[in-house]
């Protein structure tokens, strides 16, 4: 392999509470299983095994994905393409969703351009640029993108901009960020909605962010963002478009 840089895409995202999270990977009864991490990180199975298929974009499973996880903090890249960034914004959703599922949030940044990424080995301006947009910029619970790549997906041929409005959400602050909770706003949307394994799930995350927001009530730092990502989990779990349409017909 020849030692450069490539231009790519790339996604650095910190686990919040990363310490709490391996506590409960050890003693004599663990509550969380070291495979549920890994499973957490891996790449979603539609895109690993079957491929996605997206009009002119093609298998994105083939986008040159490389994934480096270091302490609290995890190193995505993907090749500078149209598929690249649908890998890597399906990725970083995939992830988001499962640590939450498992009881953590995660904030992060994706940035394109010069990056080395190989046996475990990632830097370079993209990653530092990726980092800046994580530590400085999401602020809240929440993977945010560079406006500029941004604004090229938007402006891009189809199916490139469909897609990416389906993977992401715009913050009032301008940034677009990944959107982890399109899974729950799917089921919100369904005819049936949230019964059997989703009910005990979306419970189970209502009672996970009130327990949060219990332990950081003396901490207004902390605590904003709690609140800012119950708003966002509210609005994807929100059904009461059923109300709407059960209603009697106005005489």
């Amino acid at each position: 392999m020849t030692l450069e840089y490539r231009d790519r895409y790339v996604a650095f995202v910190d686990i919040l509470g990363f310490t709490d999270l391996i506590g409960r990977t050890t003693g004599a009864a663990p509550i969380v299983k070291l495979d549920e991490i890994l499973s957490a990180l891996d790449v979603p199975g539609e895109v690993q095994l079957e491929g996605i298929v997206l009009g002119r974009i093609g298998d994105i499973s083939s986008a040159g994905h490389t994934l480096t996880s270091f302490s609290d903090c995890i190193a995505v890249s993907t090749e500078n393409s149209e598929k690249g960034l649908m890998n890597l914004l399906f990725h970083l959703r995939a992830i988001a969703f499962r640590m939450l599922r498992l009881g953590f949030l995660v904030r992060g940044g994706i940035a394109k351009g010069k990056l080395f990424h190989y046996e475990g080995k990632v830097f370079g301006p993209a990653m530092i640029k990726a980092y800046e947009l994580e530590s400085m910029k999401a602020v809240y619970p929440r993977i945010i993108i560079d406006p500029a790549i941004s604004k090229r997906a938007l402006e891009a041929e189809p199916p490139i901009e469909i897609i990416f409005k389906r993977l992401v959400r715009e913050n009032d602050d301008g940034y677009f960020m990944v959107h982890s909770l399109w899974a729950i706003r799917m089921a919100a949307d369904s005819e049936d909605g949230f019964v059997g394994e989703w009910r005990t799930m979306i419970e189970g995350i209502a009672h996970f962010l009130e327990n949060e927001a219990q332990r950081l009530v003396s901490k207004p730092k902390e605590l904003d963002k709690i609140i800012w990502f119950k708003k966002y989990f509210d609005w994807a779990r929100d059904r009461s478009w059923v109300d709407k349409i059960n209603a009697p017909f106005p005489r």
